[in-house]
């Protein structure tokens, strides 16, 4: 038996567009974020608005959600780049020490951060230094088979 597809009633949720939040920003970090709302209705494939129960209740999109969740003044928050940071107000952002990485300078320099500029290898055998070219990345468990001069302290690669 056909049945015309204007007697088969299929319902879906629809979700409108979010309204502005509630704030532009907190004042201080312990304050809550702002709250964003938007309608979510039941609707049939034609548009119109039901009754909730006749869609799946489990597929409800949200209708709320926070926003805004920071600081107006970034650098108004106390140690907020932490030991190894200083805050840039202009940028709201945190200028990390040499090595240290993350949005608030938490993350400590590792063997192989970008921050390496010089390095140099000491033989134990002679107890000297020696230079190392750091644009290969320098490896402490390679033997090196370069001369080194102590007169001019440069290494020729071979």
């Amino acid at each position: 038996e056909c049945h015309s597809s204007q007697t088969i009633l299929t319902y879906k949720w629809t979700a409108y567009s979010w309204n502005a939040c509630s704030i532009d920003c907190k004042l201080v970090d312990y304050y809550n974020p702002g709250v964003q709302n938007r309608t979510v209705q039941c609707t049939m494939q034609n548009g119109t608005a039901v009754d909730d129960s006749f869609c799946e209740g489990a597929l409800r999109p949200n209708g709320t959600r926070i926003c805004n969740d920071y600081v107006c003044n970034f650098c108004a928050v106390a140690d907020i780049c932490g030991e190894y940071g200083r805050c840039d107000s202009v940028r709201a952002r945190c200028d990390c020490d040499s090595g240290y990485g993350g949005e608030f300078c938490t993350i400590p320099p590792s063997l192989v951060f970008v921050g390496i500029v010089s390095q140099s290898y000491k033989d134990v055998t002679t107890n000297t230094s020696a230079p190392v070219n750091v644009i290969e990345r320098a490896d402490p468990c390679r033997v090196l088979l370069s001369e080194y001069d102590t007169a001019t302290e440069t290494r020729t690669q071979p």
